[in-house]
């Protein structure tokens, strides 16, 4: 503010200096005889008006340096002013888009309709990870902590980009961040991906990967049932939780993955689920073991959805899964 203060005063004293040599020049500039000549004719003439005049001048030469000062901190309070304005509703027009990008739950059709993708993160030189995307969830991407990708770079926002299944595909949101994202060169703000689109995100490098197909009639992927017609009984095994023994009917089921939903939230970090199947033919599957993959809220107050990867079924089990999902009303 100092540095502000004293640059608009040498401003000031500049004007003033300039003001003051023109006149100077004017009076007593040899060619400018005549124009004396005129000067003496009007102050003989006109002695009060000319003394009205050189106070004027006078506190005019006074007091132009305040003013000077005062208009041009004037000026810079409507610059802050304007600046201000332009910065709040550029925030809230990024607001508005944000709000523009589809929320809530992936609906049943669309995870099914989906056949699986990964994301490939080009973390160091020689070192990948891979991360799957599942066709019931989004996928967030940012700096934060509370994203499924993290990544640790200060040209990512907390909450940079995430990827949503739609029925068009798996389609990349950016979510208004400071630095945008890129795919394939060019920044997008909204981006339907393709097999082996390449995904720029501060200095970070990600690959999108998918299998070419729709996977409709694809036996492996969940399929929707009839309510009230697979009865699963389970309990679960969470760390630092205690043992939930519960049962439901199963909403989605496949040979890899069944989906149940329940009225407790179950953190999923290593979380291991033992189940019973029966099924409305009679045939009943024990000692199932499985994996908490993800614990979503549904749009119903206390109410969740669990997608549990089955692992290690014997070949007669996954026959009894497919043989339902193929005779299914």
């Amino acid at each position: 503010m100092g540095s502000t203060n004293s640059t608009e005063k040498r401003y000031a004293k500049k004007l003033l200096f300039l003001i003051i040599s023109q006149v100077a020049t004017l009076l007593f500039s040899p060619t400018s005889v005549f124009a004396v000549s005129k000067f003496e004719l009007f102050i003989k003439d006109h002695p009060f008006r000319f003394g009205f005049s050189l106070v004027f001048f006078s506190l005019f030469i006074v007091l132009i340096p305040m003013y000077v000062f005062e208009i041009v901190k004037f000026i810079n309070k409507l610059i802050e002013i304007i600046t201000g304005f332009e910065e709040k509703k550029d925030i809230k027009e990024k607001e508005n888009e944000y709000r523009k990008a589809p929320r809530g739950l992936i609906e049943e059709e669309v995870a099914l309709s989906l056949s699986p993708a990964e994301l490939i993160w080009r973390k160091e030189v020689g070192k990948l990870e891979t991360y799957k995307l599942r066709p019931n969830i989004e996928f967030w991407i940012g700096r934060s902590e509370d994203n499924e990708l993290i990544l640790e770079d200060e040209l990512v926002t907390r909450l940079h980009a995430k990827i949503r299944p739609q029925r068009e595909g798996y389609v990349l949101y950016d979510l208004h961040s400071y630095n945008g994202t890129k795919i394939n060169g060019k920044k997008a703000l909204k981006h339907i991906l393709e097999n082996n689109d390449e995904i720029n995100i501060g200095k970070q490098i990600i690959n999108f990967k998918q299998e070419t197909g729709k996977s409709e009639n694809n036996e492996s992927q969940p399929r929707a049932i009839k309510d009230k017609d697979v009865l699963v009984k389970y309990i679960v095994y969470a760390p630092e939780q205690p043992m939930l023994e519960k049962q439901a009917y199963a909403k989605l089921i496949s040979e890899s993955h069944i989906f149940i939903r329940t009225d407790k939230y179950i953190p999923e970090t290593e979380a291991t689920v033992e189940m019973q199947i029966q099924f409305p033919n009679g045939e009943v599957i024990n000692e199932i073991l499985g994996n908490l993959l993800s614990c979503r809220q549904t749009p119903l107050k206390d109410e969740y959805e669990l997608d549990i990867e089955l692992s290690g079924l014997p070949e007669e089990k996954q026959q009894i899964i497919s043989n339902y999902i193929k005779n299914r009303p």
